[in-house]
């Protein structure tokens, strides 16, 4: 059965990093990661996921009409993994799709 989680703090204090951290970590294992971040998190390119020490890797953006179970279904279904960047700008829908 697969797992959600969600992880929160306070501006600064590095969860942007840990998520590519992670990322890096299950990619040296050989699994496949999808990164995605909502549309309205454009502060570092539309595509761009980037951390204040410097670490940065290229996401999916998804606006709110994306239904991000069809997107992992039809496009990513091989992934093993999904990390959402800054997931509070997500839809609610949204929220509900990641955990089906």
């Amino acid at each position: 059965m697969a797992k959600l989680y969600f992880k929160f703090g306070a501006m600064g204090c590095s969860k942007t990093a840990q998520a590519l951290i992670t990322k890096f970590n299950y990619e040296e294992r050989g699994m496949k990661v999808l990164l995605v971040k909502p549309s309205t998190d454009n502060r570092d390119g539309a595509t761009t996921v980037r951390s204040r020490i410097g670490l940065h890797a290229e996401a999916i953006t998804v606006p709110e009409s994306v239904d991000l179970y069809d997107l992992y279904k039809d496009e990513n279904s091989d992934c093993n993994v999904i990390i959402v960047d800054e997931c509070q700008f997500l839809h609610p829908d949204q929220v509900d799709q990641l955990s089906r």
